[in-house]
């Protein structure tokens, strides 16, 4: 086989795939994972915070169709909060809501997937790193 047959042989094999990835633009459920968590307070000083320590879910499912947002920490306590805000840029899909005494926004970058959670009150902020995938 000839070194451009080789080539398009792989194409053929890869190009597609490329393709039909998936953007999250919120018409499919999706699932993120949380990778570092940092702790803010109004002294502007954050810290890194280990895993489990703000029992903060290792995972999310997310309908913004269905309008939620739900998973469970690592203490077993539920979460399932409503989406009561959508907004798009090019690039970006926003959602927002509120839960208990916090308010919180999610930022995920359509094309990878690449994820920023924030959570806030009124004297604390928390942000959350991570990505998100197609189930």
């Amino acid at each position: 086989m000839n070194r451009s047959a080789t080539y398009l042989a792989l194409a053929s094999i890869f190009l597609p795939q490329v393709a039909s990835a998936a953007s999250f633009d919120g018409s499919a459920p999706f699932i993120c994972a949380s990778f570092s968590e940092h702790l803010c307070s109004t002294d502007a000083q954050c810290e890194a915070q280990g895993r489990g320590d703000n029992d903060v879910p290792k995972f999310l499912k997310v309908s913004v169709q269905g309008k939620k947002v739900t998973g469970t920490r690592p203490s077993g306590a539920k979460i399932d909060a409503t989406i009561e805000n959508v907004r798009q840029s090019a690039d970006t899909l926003f959602i927002q809501g509120s839960q208990e005494v916090f308010a919180w926004s999610m930022a995920i970058a359509k094309e990878s997937g690449d994820m920023t959670l924030t959570a806030v009150d009124a004297g604390n902020g928390m942000v959350i790193f991570g990505a998100c995938t197609l189930p």
